[in-house]
């Protein structure tokens, strides 16, 4: 699973999207994605207009966070796909990789 840091609320706390995640904006829509293979991962920008208009602060600096799950904990748990918070809390407990 990948998210991104879409903000940070109260001075440190970040708020984690679940890709892929699309946004609007007023030159079209965009979204950021990915692809994995068992041995790699690709980030990935798509757009309905020239992404290079965009301005940097979305395609340069941006935070990801990549979690690679055991398919149990993945197949018991789906809820917990989409928030990162619990998923980082739950990742304390895993046991038997």
């Amino acid at each position: 699973l990948v998210y991104l840091e879409e903000q940070v609320v109260n001075g440190n706390e970040s708020v984690w999207t679940l890709l892929p995640q699309s946004f609007f904006s007023d030159l079209g829509t965009f979204q950021y994605s990915y692809n994995h293979t068992y041995y790699d991962i690709n980030l990935m920008m798509y757009g309905n207009f020239n992404l290079q208009l965009l301005p940097t602060n979305l395609t340069l600096g941006q935070r990801f966070r990549i979690a690679i799950l055991p398919a149990a904990y993945a197949e018991q748990n789906p809820e917990a796909m989409s928030d990162m918070n619990a998923l980082m809390r739950d990742a304390q407990t895993f046991t038997n990789f």
